[in-house]
């Protein structure tokens, strides 16, 4: 049986770097980044320190917004993960929503 699955991610992280604001050729507005999270989870019983740089990108509206948030802040994001284009594997995050903390 083939079901849909779930791709779904909520963090909270600081804006480590951003990019200046760019365009698709079709002219749809593009922000990207690096966000840095920092926090603990228990994991098989023992508590789990994670600290790690994850990239980041954003389109449209949200990239709009997102370039008005200054490299440093706090932030919580919405989106999902997914390969960065077509043609690598490489996953990044896709930002859909945020809320500056």
């Amino acid at each position: 049986m083939n079901q849909p699955g779930v791709n779904q991610l909520t963090m909270t992280g600081m804006i480590a770097e951003a990019k200046d604001l760019r365009y698709t050729p079709g002219g749809i507005a593009v922000w990207e980044g690096m966000l840095h999270h920092t926090s603990s989870v228990y994991e098989a019983g023992a508590l789990r320190r994670l600290e790690y740089d994850v990239p980041a990108i954003a389109f449209a509206d949200t990239a709009l917004q997102l370039v008005k948030i200054p490299v440093g802040s706090s932030v919580r994001f919405i989106g999902f993960i997914a390969p960065r284009s077509v043609r690598t594997q490489r996953l990044v995050v896709h930002i859909t929503e945020f809320k500056d903390i």
